[in-house]
């Protein structure tokens, strides 16, 4: 899925008085809870496509898919709440794609370190932006930006599943 838009141009100075504009609130304060939450789902989009660009090497195709999909519910959750009957469906698409990998792992003995093949340290890198993007989703909970948290339940099992994507990423490249 591609989202595009029409820009004129790529700058516009308009934001250099430290505002910028937000879709509801129209001109807002730069450090505004809601351009700062955008900026976490923003983060999170770039740390899981920064994984998926590895995705092209067979050794790792069965990534891509989940982390594709991954990538536009986030972008779609960003602009718009998801309905209950819809995110209920996304955490099952999602645990669903988590146990398939688990189910391919041994079971975890240790702490696992964030190393190992690339794959694994941009899926950990991934793991940790939307962890980051979810801590920031209850920050402004008590806000306007209340829609947002009906998203929480699948950006936290899409943490699980890059963690367990991370294992499984080191498991096909003998490492870690």
């Amino acid at each position: 899925m591609r989202y595009t838009c029409c820009m004129a141009k790529t700058y516009t100075g308009t934001g250099d008085d430290g505002t910028t504009s937000h879709p509801r609130s129209g001109r807002v304060d730069k450090c505004d809870e809601a351009i700062e939450l955008g900026g976490l789902f923003d983060e999170a989009q770039v740390a899981i496509g920064y994984a998926l660009s590895l995705c092209n090497d067979p050794l790792f195709e069965e990534f891509a898919p989940a982390l594709s999909r991954s990538m536009d519910l986030l972008f779609e959750y960003a602009i718009a709440a998801p309905g209950a009957d819809t995110i209920a469906d996304e955490v099952s698409w999602i645990e669903g794609e988590t146990d398939h990998l688990h189910e391919k792992l041994p079971p975890l003995t240790t702490f696992v370190r964030p190393t190992g093949c690339e794959l694994a340290c941009r899926l950990h890198l991934a793991r940790v932006a939307v962890r980051r993007l979810e801590r920031g989703l209850f920050r402004v909970v008590n806000t306007s930006m209340t829609s947002c948290a009906s998203s929480a339940p699948f950006i936290n099992r899409l943490s699980d599943y890059l963690f367990v994507a991370a294992r499984r990423a080191n498991e096909l490249a003998q490492e870690g």
